[in-house]
């Protein structure tokens, strides 16, 4: 069951747009990571990280856990709901972003699972019964492409005097 799940997950990965190659590593919980190439430093690509953690969380403080502009490594937690109907449920997964010179790698890890409006792990659910939180999974894998694509697009702000 899990190989089939596994397969039907590199399935979907394999058309993500970008035409980067998105790499699912085995957990328990999907891994997934990948390399985008971008326009810009190590430092840009860096400071495009940050940006979009600001953006795209509601407290980037609370969210970022380590921030390394030295080595342009950013890494933060979020969560988001997906699913359908009855059945939703909270992603915790942490983002690794590392910059290079004209590139950047990502790593997004599913930490856990928790049902909406509750607090109790749905682990033990989604390992042993992942037909029932396929779906969930595939939505969460959708959104993995959107966060790169998001991070490749973020601007950075320069203005100089002129533009005051």
């Amino acid at each position: 069951m899990k190989k089939i799940l596994s397969a039907l997950m590199l399935c979907l990965v394999s058309i993500v747009n970008y035409g980067q190659e998105i790499k699912v590593i085995e957990s328990k919980f999907p891994i997934y990571q990948g390399v985008v190439s971008v326009e810009g430093s190590a430092n840009d690509m860096y400071l495009k990280a940050r940006t979009w953690f600001a953006e795209a969380f509601r407290s980037a403080n609370d969210v970022i856990q380590m921030d390394d502009a030295t080595n342009a490594t950013i890494i933060g937690k979020g969560n988001t709901i997906v699913g359908k109907g009855l059945m939703l449920a909270r992603f915790l997964f942490t983002i690794k972003i590392e910059g290079k010179d004209g590139r950047f790698r990502y790593t997004i890890s599913v930490n856990d699972i928790h049902p909406t409006g509750g607090t109790n792990s749905l682990y033990n659910e989604a390992i042993n019964h992942p037909k029932l939180y396929e779906n969930c999974f595939a939505q969460f894998e959708q959104k993995v492409p959107e966060y790169v694509k998001q991070i490749a697009n973020t601007t950075i702000n320069n203005p100089s005097d002129e533009d005051w």
